[in-house]
């Protein structure tokens, strides 16, 4: 064995060796070869990986002949060495490499059967690269496996990037063409570059029209365009256009969205927007048609949102709250607005700050709960009612009405009522009234002491069927009871009438029935004594607080229609209604003249009994006329008495100052004749002419008017009765 070279310190220490006995030399002979056999050992240790890893980088060269594989190096042979056994050789050598190229078991038996070649660079689970080449030779093949050299693993890297990228673009291209919306490009010179799939079934039929095949601008021409604010830092801009529809259908809404890129080139996308116009347009009309209901009504309203900030008000609240609209305009919180009210006195006094703010709370508490409802009194005197009303999302809506008026009207009908109570409760009358359905609407104190009755306690009102049933308890059968009910209950025109009762007691009971301008009934009853007056001599059913009230109840409206009918005159129109105005006030002013002479009678009557007409006397005493009359005038029947009085009315009118009024007396058995003669001017007609034969018709007779010389001669003549026609006293 060849020692190595061992590199000794200098010729000094080999003549040192010489000079050692024997014994030391051979030691140290024998530890200088065991050295040299240990440096050698290892040198061949550490040349056999380099050498077994030139093997495995070198090329793998086989020779394929059919089925069978003749390895043509090393490497290769102890490839051979590790297929497994069972199948042949080519197989076995496909499958063993399947892991680092997978299609080459394929490519082999494409060389094998057809002799087409094939070079492939396949990619190791270490990442390098082997070279897979194979071409025919001959009748045989050949097969070399090598690593790929830097540059082929460089193309085959580029190769897969290539293949990668094209598959990306291939799947972001089906995503744009799938996405529900249009998306384009623009190039550096303006045109379009680009459209996705959409955008192309969409416009793409105008295309045809272009030259050079170029894709439509769809959107570089628009009928009408609203600017939309970006959504975010970058996104570029966004506009709402519309474009002309096809087959001048309507303009087609679309929301646009641009994007542009560095080198001029910019990115658009659209999505329709015609059922967002069409919704905001709705939306539009909506607001508007309240906003211009809100204008227009007379009660205050204020929304406030969920932040508490005044959204939304109507002129009325201005007018109502007296604040400022520029005020209002500035959105203030509903504090601030309430604050501002109790400023400007809007709102009630309150005593203190603490229960000022507990107001507040209360007053935005009932309103988010639905709840709240107040009548405010303010220091003016004006009463507003404000509601509060929870709204969705958290808004909160108050309504301010001014209901003074209303409150004044309740107060002041209240007050009339409470007097029309007071007034009848005065009455020594029992009065009654039932409304148009026969219902009891109202009873006086006379007629719970008449009947021992108090019906007006009851929840519900009785009608006049239990009513009458009660009254006939009490004083037993009468035709009367049956009259006041079907009375009551009737419609249409009806005449009042009076007649008489006896009660379980005997008492004599008077009952006058009357209508009622609102179709109700009036039913009077007086309690009546037997002696209280001769039986041929009319019942006088209403005392003179009664009759007192129902002349000034006439005299009111009457006195109303005059002054209209004065007012009226002036501005007539024409001849005919200027002369039909005047005597319509003329027949006004004499009607009331006619209600005083009543009421003046009525009083004379009371101060001078004597006479047979002791009122009338005083009436026309009152105008400068006299009355002559017949001694036994007292004893005419009521009806000829009621007729001769107002025969004197009527000729009251007509009669000149000074003159006198002759009333006379005429029998035939059949029919009773009362008759005035009186001077006149040369009037023959007028309202109390017309008011007498209207009386004169109801009692079933007539009136007539005959002219002599300066005179007139009115007549009433009535039918007989049963009895004489003039009782004389005894």
């Amino acid at each position: 064995m060849d020692l190595p070279s061992l590199p000794l310190p200098d010729l000094a220490s080999l003549h040192f060796l010489n000079a050692l006995p024997e014994t030391i030399t051979a030691a140290l002979v024998s530890a200088v070869a065991t050295i040299g056999l240990i440096a050698g050992f290892s040198g061949r240790l550490r040349s056999r990986p380099a050498a077994a890893a030139d093997e495995e980088t070198a090329a793998l060269e086989f020779l394929i002949d059919g089925a069978s594989v003749k390895p043509l190096t090393s490497g290769a042979r102890r490839v051979m060495e590790a297929l497994a056994p069972g199948s042949t050789r080519l197989a076995a050598l496909g499958r063993h490499f399947t892991t680092d190229c997978p299609n080459l078991a394929g490519d082999l038996e494409t060389l094998v059967l057809h002799g087409t070649p094939f070079r492939h660079h396949c990619l190791r689970g270490d990442g390098s690269a082997l070279e897979f080449a194979g071409e025919p030779r001959g009748g045989a093949a050949r097969l070399s496996i090598r690593p790929a050299s830097e540059d082929a693993q460089a193309l085959r890297e580029v190769r897969v990037a290539l293949t990668r990228a094209n598959e990306e673009a291939e799947f972001l291209r089906g995503v744009l063409d799938r996405a529900p919306l249009l998306a384009w490009s623009h190039g550096p010179d303006g045109q379009v570059a680009w459209t996705n799939a959409p955008y192309r079934d969409r416009f793409g039929s105008v295309a045809t029209g272009l030259p050079d095949e170029r894709i439509p601008d769809a959107f570089g021409h628009t009928i009408e365009e609203v600017p939309l604010t970006a959504r975010g830092i970058g996104s570029g801009s966004r506009r709402r256009v519309a474009v002309p529809g096809h087959d001048e259908a309507a303009p087609a809404w679309f929301e646009v969205s641009r994007a542009g890129g560095p080198g001029g080139e910019s990115l658009g996308f659209a999505l329709e927007a015609g059922e967002i116009v069409a919704a905001e347009a709705t939306l539009r009309r909506f607001v508007e048609t309240l906003t211009e209901t809100f204008a227009h009504l007379p009660i205050g309203l204020a929304v406030f949102d969920k932040n508490r900030r005044l959204g939304l008000f109507n002129p009325a609240l201005t007018d109502l709250v007296k604040i400022d609209a520029v005020w209002l305009a500035g959105r203030p919180s509903l504090r601030d607005f309430l604050e501002r009210l109790r400023e400007t006195r809007q709102m009630p006094e309150q005593k203190d700050f603490a229960s000022w703010r507990r107001k507040l709370s209360e007053l935005e508490k009932g309103a988010r709960e639905g709840t709240y409802e107040e009548n405010w009194v303010l220091p003016s005197g004006k009463i507003f009612r404000v509601t509060g009303r929870p709204h969705p999302q958290g808004a909160l809506a108050f309504l301010f009405e001014d209901i003074s008026t209303t409150i004044m009207l309740e107060r002041k009908y209240r007050c009339e009522l409470e007097l029309s109570q007071a007034t009848l409760d005065r009455l020594t009358e029992a009065v009654v009234v039932f409304d148009a359905s026969g219902t009891l609407a109202f009873v006086n104190s006379a007629f719970e002491r008449l009947w021992q009755l108090d019906p007006m306690t009851r929840l519900h009102a009785p009608g006049i069927a239990e009513m009458v049933t009660l009254w006939a308890e009490r004083s037993g059968p009468s035709p009367v009871w049956a009259r006041i009910a079907e009375f009551a209950t009737a419609g249409g025109a009806r005449a009042s009438w009076t007649d008489e009762v006896v009660t379980g007691d005997g008492r004599r009971i008077g009952v006058l029935v009357a209508p009622l301008p609102d179709t109700s009934a009036l039913v009077v009853f007086e309690d009546r004594p037997a002696a209280a007056r001769p039986a041929d001599r009319p019942v006088a059913l209403m005392d003179d607080g009664l009759a007192d009230l129902a002349l000034d109840l006439l005299r009111l409206p009457a006195e109303v229609a005059l002054q209209k009918l004065m007012s009226a005159i002036p501005g007539a129109p024409s001849a005919g209604a200027f002369q039909a105005l005047s005597s319509a006030a003329q027949g006004l002013r004499e009607g009331l003249a006619r209600a005083d002479d009543l009421r003046a009678a009525r009083a004379g009557l009371a101060e001078s009994p004597a006479g047979p007409f002791p009122g009338l006397t005083a009436a026309l005493g009152r105008r400068s006329l006299s009355l002559a009359v017949p001694p036994d005038a007292a004893d005419w029947p009521a009806e000829l008495r009621r007729a001769a009085f107002s025969l004197s009315l009527a000729a009251a009118d007509l009669a000149e100052p000074g003159g006198t009024v002759e009333l006379a007396l005429a029998a035939d058995g059949r029919a009773l004749s009362a008759s005035v003669a009186v001077v006149t001017s040369g009037r023959s007609d007028g309202p109390g002419v017309a008011l007498a034969r209207r009386l004169a018709e109801a009692g079933g007779g007539a009136l007539s008017v005959n002219r002599s010389g300066g005179g007139v001669t009115l007549a009433v003549t009535l039918p007989a009765a049963e009895e004489p026609a003039v009782r004389r006293r005894a």
